[in-house]
């Protein structure tokens, strides 16, 4: 019996695996479309093994016509970013956080007020 149920759960497992293979949503480089997509900033580090898929998927999302940016991070593992202790951290973590508020003050300048270009040319928000 215990023979028999670890074949149907390889089985199972396999079909699984095979399912989720070919999931867009688990992998975006699978997607059938990349047009007409809202802008993209990805992130990527030197020593992460998911690097080239992300940055591929950056090329493709610029290929099909949307605004993205592309950052990696040199001399990083995956996870970087959460390597950010006071006094012992990671520069490039604390790289990443100034990097992403600079981007989530832009978005947020940009989409909550009156845009981003006219707060640059002296318009006011009061």
């Amino acid at each position: 019996l215990a023979g028999v149920l670890m074949k149907v759960r390889d089985q199972d497992r396999h079909e699984l695996e095979e399912k989720l293979n070919n999931e867009w949503i688990l992998t975006p480089v699978i997607a059938s479309n990349f047009k007409n997509l809202p802008r993209a900033h990805i992130v990527t580090a030197e020593f992460d093994l998911e690097r080239d898929e992300g940055e591929y998927y950056g090329k493709l999302l610029k290929d099909g016509g949307n605004e993205v940016t592309v950052k990696r991070y040199e001399g990083c593992p995956h996870a970087f970013a959460h390597y950010n202790h006071p006094e012992s951290g990671l520069a490039k973590s604390f790289e990443f956080i100034e990097d992403t508020a600079e981007l989530l003050r832009y978005v947020h300048e940009f989409n909550c007020f009156t845009g981003f270009f006219a707060q640059q040319d002296g318009a006011s928000n009061e």
